[in-house]
């Protein structure tokens, strides 16, 4: 029989009771949750999903959201045209 033991930690008051609200809609109390995550985790051998910070554009995306922004750029009227320009 395995034995259960404690794990404490500190989070945000408002994240706990967003992450209590969004795991009861999925059926899981917290702690059910949190199992299911470190379960997952040894499983995968790591993280059971990308990290967000992956997801921060890089310099040349921001430069290409900016231009987009501005206005500036080149525009296609089809796809061909676009295709064409990429010169691949």
């Amino acid at each position: 029989m395995s034995h259960s033991d404690y794990i404490r930690f500190r989070i945000d008051a408002s994240d706990k009771a967003e992450a209590k609200k969004l795991f009861s809609k999925m059926g899981f109390s917290l702690s059910q949750a949190l199992n299911v995550f470190i379960r997952q985790s040894i499983i995968d051998n790591g993280l059971p999903f990308k990290p967000h910070a992956d997801k921060i554009p890089n310099q040349a995306t921001i430069a290409a959201i900016e231009e987009l922004e501005s206005g500036a750029g080149k525009r296609f009227t089809d796809t061909q045209e676009f295709y064409a320009d990429l010169d691949i």
